[in-house]
């Protein structure tokens, strides 16, 4: 796998900050950690549905999601980062 990068740090801050907006803060942390020993196979199911999702999400950023997903270090910065946005969003 490449290198992690500050773009992909700014897509994993981004969807921190969807989660917590939306207020599934909670729901979320529990569905990645139940889930982290099949982050692969979620990587893959997710470009599977690509063409599917395509119309509603920017395909640069799916596929950049999806191949972060192949590595569980980044699913512990996902997971890291919304909680950071959840404190953020606490503390205002």
């Amino acid at each position: 796998m490449d290198e992690f990068s500050p773009e992909d740090q700014a897509l994993i801050d981004d969807i921190a900050a969807l989660v917590v907006r939306r207020r599934m803060t909670v729901p979320a942390i529990l569905f990645i950690e139940s889930s982290r020993p099949l982050s692969f196979v979620g990587s893959q199911f997710l470009y599977f549905l690509q063409p599917i999702v395509g119309g509603l999400i920017r395909a640069d950023q799916y596929t950049r999601f999806a191949r972060l997903l192949e590595d569980r270090d980044n699913v512990e910065r996902l997971l890291r980062a919304i909680e950071s946005a959840d404190a953020g969003h606490e503390a205002r």
